[in-house]
């Protein structure tokens, strides 16, 4: 996966032959033609572009164009990037899909209506911006000049329709579809077998940006009480971080094994070279988790890694306590399941095993969840 995106990457940003640039954009082929804008090398375009292109140029009714590809600078917004757009793949394309942008789409949408009025727009919220009104008030406002909608969770997709209702524009005619953030067997053929190592001591990870170090806070006494005094037994491993807030150590004086955040295209693999025999989740930044994508959960059980999460999460809704998974509702909680862990009192290695079962069968692309995908953006009637 990594040589095919960094492949893909090079070939947008220096060829200059339109055929060899979008070997994909081929005219009257018969196919609905989906061309996706300004697409980051992290995370979001990961499960909300790349993969799912790859899944309708697949099909025998779809062809989707990524447009332009970008290195991620998490300091850059939207219109920091240049997103220019080929006149020909504006002529080419039935659909338009693009994230949430920081600028009013408006003048956009009416230069591109010039070459090619029957385009149909589409943005796909796959986070939702601060609670600043005046952010929420454009996400709104460019919402609004979309015929479609897309949101990872049904309670993302239900937000953002009730958005919508609340504007003063009209009767909001605009569609919301839900497509789900799904991993793929791509991003996994190198990986070797995950081996049971009897012998090391108990390794328990957390990863995540420094952002997770606020909502670590919540339960990092009781880290701190199931791991002091068992260095021998057990390890805690960050990747991502250094384990401090506002430069105070979240865990005081226990020993850490941190390591460096990696790109989305290597992270699999450096969290499988992690060795993790279990990971936590932190409590939700936000009073309404359920906004949020249960990706977490999927990537590290997808590995085999059962995690431990908190029981006002979004993953409460896809752990079953002890078999996908672990749930913990309170401090004294937490610690007691760490514990548990370390002592071998709870099954890591199976309850490991049941979630990556349980991840590939419900949150992994497939023929089904292709057709799904590509049944959404159906034919365009002129």
């Amino acid at each position: 996966m990594k040589k095919q995106v960094l492949k893909r990457y090079h070939q947008l940003k220096r060829e200059t032959d339109l055929k060899r640039k979008y070997p994909e954009m081929k005219l009257n082929d018969g196919k609905v033609h989906l061309l996706y804008l300004h697409c980051l090398i992290n995370s979001s375009g990961l499960y909300r572009i790349i993969l799912p292109a790859i899944e309708l140029n697949r099909c025998a009714t779809h062809a989707a164009v990524i447009a332009n590809m970008h290195k991620w600078d998490f300091t850059k917004q939207f219109s920091d990037y240049d997103n220019a757009v080929e006149k020909e793949l504006i002529e080419w394309a039935d659909f338009i899909i693009l994230p949430m942008v920081d600028l009013d789409l408006t003048p956009i949408q009416e230069e591109f209506a010039q070459i090619n009025p029957n385009l149909r727009w589409v943005m796909d919220v796959d986070e939702l911006p601060n609670k600043k009104p005046e952010q929420l008030q454009l996400l709104a406002n460019n919402l609004n000049l979309m015929q479609m909608i897309s949101a990872p969770t049904p309670s993302m997709a239900d937000f953002l329709e009730t958005l919508l209702d609340e504007q003063p524009s009209g009767e909001n005619q605009t569609a919301v579809a839900v497509i789900p953030n799904l991993i793929a067997q791509d991003l996994f053929l190198r990986l070797p077998a995950r081996q049971a190592d009897k012998a090391h001591s108990f390794r328990l990870g957390i990863c995540g940006t420094p952002v997770i170090a606020k909502q670590i806070t919540a339960i990092s006494d009781a880290i701190y009480q199931a791991l002091k005094g068992k260095e021998q037994k057990a390890k805690l491993v960050l990747l991502g971080w250094n384990g401090k807030h506002q430069k105070e150590a979240v865990f005081k004086d226990l020993p850490l094994e941190c390591h460096k955040a990696v790109s989305i295209l290597d992270y699999y693999e450096k969290v499988h070279d992690l060795n993790l025999d279990a990971a936590i989740l932190p409590p939700p930044a936000e009073p309404k988790p359920n906004r949020q994508s249960s990706i977490k959960y999927i990537e590290l059980s997808a590995l085999g890694i059962p995690v431990i999460a908190d029981s006002k999460s979004v993953y409460n809704r896809l752990i079953v306590d002890g078999e996908t998974g672990f749930i913990a509702s309170s401090k004294a909680d937490w610690k007691q399941k760490i514990e548990q862990l370390i002592q071998g009192q709870l099954s890591h290695r199976e309850v490991g095993q049941y979630a990556q079962k349980f991840s590939w069968r419900n949150f992994s692309w497939n023929r089904l969840k292709a057709a799904q995908l590509s049944a959404t953006y159906h034919p365009i009637e002129h």
